[in-house]
């Protein structure tokens, strides 16, 4: 059975705080949103100008 630090090399930060992880992945969250959309917008932009 392998572990997490099975693959860690030796220039690796490794970060345990938890606050910081959360605030990290909400920031993820947040911009993968943004994109999905900015995505979205322009699909209906595309839409739009290519209608006949």
């Amino acid at each position: 059975m392998s572990t997490q630090n099975d693959s860690l090399r030796p220039d690796d930060i490794i970060i345990n705080d938890d606050n910081l992880i959360q605030h990290v992945k909400k920031k993820q969250a947040a911009k993968i949103l943004s994109m999905t959309k900015h995505e979205e917008l322009s699909d209906e932009m595309s839409k739009i100008l290519n209608r006949d």
